[in-house]
């Protein structure tokens, strides 16, 4: 089908005399809950404004979740009635071919963990710092791969740690198929790929108790307080038990 009018990808609705659709996926476009000492604030702020000041020119809102369709409804009413929910699948990569066995878990086995995210203050990457220094984290997880770089970082981790900076498609993927759970404390998201990317690949899901999570993952994850070291490490502590006793 062929469509008359603009397709907007850049969030913010740009002035046009013909229809428009406009795919908003950044969680800063929404009414801030989370302030955070960066500039990043600063740009999130004019966004909002200029979402405001050009919401007329919009026909017609795409977002991917429920939650962020709730959000957009909420900060900017004259939306309310031209917002659609449309799910991003996760990349051909990501099939379920592609899907590994999970041995049964051993207490000789160390956990590996994977959080694919860029170094963002919502990322909340304070988090797995603190929780990677806790007594015993060591002794339950053999691996933690963070896709930033060591300059990028402020916080000091523990030895299970590693910061691989960006990974390209396909060394990602080996990432995922040599990792036992996707962890992911992000603290505010549109939708949260990787968690999609987890599942199909069979991957356990350790995340953050929040809206876009418990959307996107439903019954299938463990979840934890994303403002508490102690919450994530009882969640580690939850994982390893069940994968010793079977669960998938």
């Amino acid at each position: 089908a062929s469509y008359d009018g603009v397709i907007t990808f850049g969030d913010v609705p740009i002035r046009t005399v013909v229809p428009q659709v406009v795919l908003m996926h950044r969680p800063g476009l929404l009414d801030p809950e989370l302030t955070f000492d960066h500039v990043e604030d600063k740009v999130a702020g004019l966004m909002r404004r200029l979402v405001s000041i050009n919401a007329r020119f919009a026909d017609r809102v795409i977002v991917q979740t429920p939650w962020m369709a709730e959000g957009i409804a909420s900060t900017y009413p004259e939306f309310k009635d031209r917002i659609t929910v449309c799910r991003q699948p996760a990349p051909a990569a990501f099939d379920s071919s592609s899907r590994e066995k999970i041995p049964k878990r051993t207490q000789a086995t160390g956990l590996n963990f994977l959080y694919p995210a860029g170094y963002y203050p919502y990322k909340n990457h304070s988090l797995l710092a603190e929780t990677s220094l806790h007594e015993g984290f060591s002794e339950l997880v053999e691996g933690l791969v963070l896709t930033i770089e060591e300059g990028q970082t402020e916080f000091v981790y523990g030895e299970s740690v590693s910061l691989v900076g960006y990974l390209p498609p396909e060394r990602l993927k080996k990432y995922y198929r040599d990792s036992d759970a996707i962890v992911f404390p992000s603290l505010a998201e549109s939708y949260g790929l990787p968690l999609i990317e987890g599942m199909v690949s069979n991957k356990a899901i350790v995340a953050a108790d929040l809206p876009y999570a418990r959307d996107a993952c439903g019954e299938n994850a463990i979840y934890f307080d994303p403002n508490s070291s102690e919450s994530l490490f009882d969640a580690i502590v939850q994982l390893n038990e069940k994968l010793k006793s079977g669960w998938r």
